[in-house]
């Protein structure tokens, strides 16, 4: 068994399904916020409290990101002739 079979993820364990529920709710997060802040031309400074769950957000779609390209394909049996 190589190195790189130990780093893929079955997309329907429940670690993977908690982590795109959390980045659901960051996404919804992202998109109310991103409108306040153009609602109100909101400037935030470094190391205030949107500054870091600003950092906490951009570090999720990151990891997301990252984690994607680690997961293994469904298998759907509907595509089998």
């Amino acid at each position: 068994m190589k190195c790189a079979d130990h780093f893929k993820f079955d997309p329907k364990s429940s670690a993977v399904t908690t982590f795109d529920t959390i980045l659901i709710l960051i996404i919804a997060y992202s998109c109310f916020l991103s409108m306040f802040f153009t609602a109100f031309d909101y400037s935030f400074e470094k190391f205030s409290t949107f500054w870091i769950l600003e950092v906490i957000v951009f570090s999720m779609f990151t990891l997301d990101i990252m984690l994607s390209f680690m997961r293994l394909p469904l298998n759907d049996d509907s595509e089998e002739g």
